[in-house]
């Protein structure tokens, strides 16, 4: 076994030591409006007594938090490093974000 995927297994079972198993949680599918049944989700939070899965909506809007504390000039760095499409034209520049 490589050292990294050691470290992998150790840390794992070092998490399930301390914190025990991952509960398992149900969640709410907006798509089908019903809920699914209890599974382990890597993914929880906790609010009051209460466990519930991490709605895609959130992880979008967090995302969408950090995004708008990245730095302009990282992205400008970032946009030039981007590969063309073979005709002069960035692949932004193909759907209207250049």
């Amino acid at each position: 076994m490589s050292p990294e995927l050691v470290h992998v297994v150790a840390a794992i079972l070092r998490r399930h030591l301390v914190y025990g198993p991952v509960p398992l949680v149900p969640r709410y599918d907006g798509h089908e409006r019903t809920w699914i049944q209890p599974m382990p989700y890597r993914f929880q939070r906790q609010i009051g007594a209460v466990r519930r899965v991490v709605s895609t909506g959130t992880v979008l809007n967090n995302l969408r938090r950090d995004c708008k504390t990245f730095n302009i000039l990282q992205s400008r760095r970032w946009n030039s490093s981007r590969p063309n499409c073979g005709d002069g034209e960035s692949v932004n520049s193909r759907d209207g974000r250049a």
